[in-house]
Parts: structure tokens; sequence; C-alpha cells
């Protein structure tokens, strides 16, 4: 009766871990392609540039989702906040 339990709960915990890194990887794709499309919608930038603003971008979206990650929730509204500004 005990491992059955035991197995319940490690395929609960196992499928809630991989929608948390399911969402957060929907998050990165949507942030990193909202900001590189936003900023390199100027009709001056060079290949190079636009490279780098895309590595740019993918990089503050892993930043942005490790904190909102570990957050509270109070400070999610202000991460949400500072970066609508």
């Amino acid at each position: 009766m005990k491992r059955k339990k035991e197995t319940k709960w490690w395929i609960a915990y196992h499928t809630s871990f991989r929608e948390k890194h399911l969402r957060a990887a929907c998050m990165d794709w949507v942030f990193a392609s909202t900001l590189f499309h936003l900023i390199n919608s100027h009709p001056e930038k060079s290949e190079y540039e636009s490279l780098f603003l895309l590595h740019f971008s993918s990089h503050f979206t892993h930043v942005l989702r490790d904190t909102w990650t570990n957050a509270p929730p109070k400070r999610r509204v202000t991460i949400i906040n500072i970066f609508i500004i």
C-alpha cells in the first residue's frame, strides 16, 4: 500500500515539474520573440546587430524567468510593471 502512495505522489510531482518547465519555455519564447521584433523593427539595423539583439533578448528572458520563478507573488507584480514600462 505504501509503495502505491509513493508512486502516485511521484507521478503528480513529475507532472507538475514538467508543466512548470513547459510554461517557462513558452514564456521564454514569447518574451524573446516579442522583444526581438520590437527592437529589430528599426530599418537601419545591420545583420550583426540583429543577431546581437536576438542573443540579448533570449538572455534577458532567461534572467526574467528565473527572477519570476523565485519571486513571491507581490514581487511578480513589480516585475510585470518594470517590464511594461
